[in-house]
């Protein structure tokens, strides 16, 4: 008996060091360079805040919520927690992981994520450029197993052992200083070549990115008062549905909110849409309604400067977003009142 226990010790001993070991691994084999969370999350575990509003979604989410103006104006502590290329299932598995160690009043996501199939962004550039960098840095689960399963650009292996995707850079000796240190304070004094520009001002802005009006990595700031003659106009009453694997996960986040008593915003940031885009957006405001959610249609609601608020065609600038930042904080404190 006792020669059993020994074995099924030494066996439950030996998996627990594996899994530390592999984990390690993965830390350190990560290319942090393609994965727009890593360095986020890190400063944020650092900080170690809890965050009573907490925004989820694109790039639309950090440049059209200014989380740091509105945790100075309004005196909720709110951090932006998206990035650039999030669809709803990465959201989702996001939100999760979050709720935690952190559970908010009030989550507002962009909808930009809702619109995978239908964006100025190629599939290609959504499904295998950003989906799976952003969802292989997550810990495993059985949320996470079912989001791999849905989607043809993700595998199980690679998605949860960075050692199968990343061999080479072992292979080759490309595994440098900063892999070994994984906050942005560590890794900047070493080399700034990978970090996207943008990462150190989120940091530094609970997550608001006010996008420089220059620089190779972003659209330079352009003169946009042709947006209405581009953007595309459908009737109210216009709808498409979005898709089963989109809807699937848009569900999961309204019962995790309900669940962690949460209440939930959907908002629509100003950008040139397609027509599809636009007849979702449609789709999405009635699905909210029937499912007793929050939703604002910003383009709608709030009337913006096209000389001063736009960064260009698809992107607030730091004006625009204040308007954006205000107006949604009128209705989170009506929430919470």
């Amino acid at each position: 008996m006792k020669k059993a226990f020994k074995r099924i010790f030494a066996c439950i001993t030996f998996c627990a060091i594996l899994l530390l070991l592999i984990w390690q691994a993965n830390e350190i084999l990560i290319e942090k360079s393609l994965n727009r969370y890593y360095i986020l999350d890190h400063a944020i575990a650092e900080d170690n805040r809890s965050y009573e509003v907490q925004v989820f979604g694109s790039c639309h989410s950090y440049t059209s919520f200014n989380a740091k103006y509105f945790e100075e104006t309004y005196g909720l502590s709110s951090y932006d927690l998206g990035n650039s290329g999030e669809i709803v299932p990465t959201t989702y598995l996001r939100m999760v992981e979050r709720f935690k160690k952190d559970v908010p009043k009030v989550v507002l996501i962009d909808i930009w994520g809702t619109n995978a199939y239908e964006t100025y962004s190629p599939l290609e550039s959504i499904f295998v450029e950003y989906l799976p960098p952003n969802i292989e840095a997550l810990p495993f689960s059985l949320k996470k197993a079912e989001v791999i399963s849905d989607y043809p650009s993700l595998d199980i292996i690679s998605e949860n052992f960075a050692i199968s995707k990343y061999k080479d850079r072992l292979i080759n000796g490309e595994i440098r200083e900063y892999d070994f240190n994984y906050s942005y304070d560590k890794i900047v004094n070493i080399t700034t070549d990978y970090v996207r520009r943008d990462t150190s001002m989120r940091i530094e802005n609970n997550g608001f990115c006010e996008m420089p009006m220059t620089g190779e990595l972003y659209t330079p700031y352009r003169d946009v008062s042709d947006y209405n003659e581009k953007q595309a106009v459908v009737a109210d009453d216009e709808t498409l549905a979005l898709e089963e694997d989109i809807v699937k996960y848009l569900d999961k986040i309204i019962d995790l909110c309900k669940q962690n008593d949460v209440y939930l915003i959907f908002y629509r940031a100003p950008y040139i849409s397609t027509v599809n885009e636009l007849k979702k957006a449609n789709w999405l405001s009635e699905y909210c309604k029937q499912n007793d959610v929050a939703y604002y249609d910003l383009e709608k609601e709030i009337t913006f400067d096209l000389s001063t608020d736009f960064l260009d065609y698809e992107h607030l600038n730091k004006y625009g977003a204040k308007k954006a930042t205000d107006y949604l904080a009128t209705h989170i404190l009506e929430a919470i009142s």
